[in-house]
């Protein structure tokens, strides 16, 4: 896939088509059992290696007729050494090739000719908001590491961006945000 940077919420909007994979057995078996895919993600680095975030084993849905029906988006957990972290959300279809007339393959991307854009029919509808969250102050805040907690701030997060609130300056004067 191509690379999104700076984000902890990326978007990819492409489709990767893999031709030519030989799978042993009948396809009723192979639709009864469908084999495993690993999709693995990565943070690329600027330096040294590129960090594994974790990986998602998922079965694909088989399509045994050539008829075109869209791919449904799901929800994936990303799991790092058995633990959870995060989701993907895509689509993951195994299309009998042999003696059948595949579907169309979806329009290339601009700058990468093995890749695919997601067909309109399969993206989420996406809608502009704006979010509002007023912070009026903190208390009850525990100690970290033993020390009192002296310059509070809040990172709020939504949708693949932040904003981070300015300090509390003085505590234990007045626990509130300027």
């Amino acid at each position: 896939s191509i690379i999104v940077k700076e984000t902890i919420m990326p978007t990819w909007d492409q489709t990767i088509i893999m031709d030519s994979i030989e799978l042993c057995g009948e396809l009723e078996m192979i639709a009864r059992c469908p084999p495993d895919l690993t999709i693995e993600m990565f943070d690329e680095d600027i330096i040294g290696k590129d960090e594994f975030l974790g990986r998602c084993v998922v079965k694909p849905y088989i399509r045994l007729e050539p008829r075109h029906q869209p791919p449904k988006l799901d929800w994936y957990p990303i799991k790092f050494f058995g633990k959870d972290a995060g989701e993907l959300l895509a689509a993951f279809h195994l299309l009998v090739s042999e003696g059948n007339e595949l579907p169309f393959a979806p329009e290339r991307m601009e700058n990468n000719h093995k890749l695919f854009r997601v067909p309109n029919d399969i993206r989420p509808k996406m809608q502009s908001m704006r979010v509002e969250a007023l912070c009026w102050g903190v208390r009850d805040l525990k100690r970290l590491q033993l020390l009192s907690v002296d310059k509070p701030f809040t990172v709020i997060s939504v949708g693949g961006k932040q904003i981070r609130t300015k300090p509390i300056k003085k505590m234990k004067k007045s626990p509130n945000y300027d």
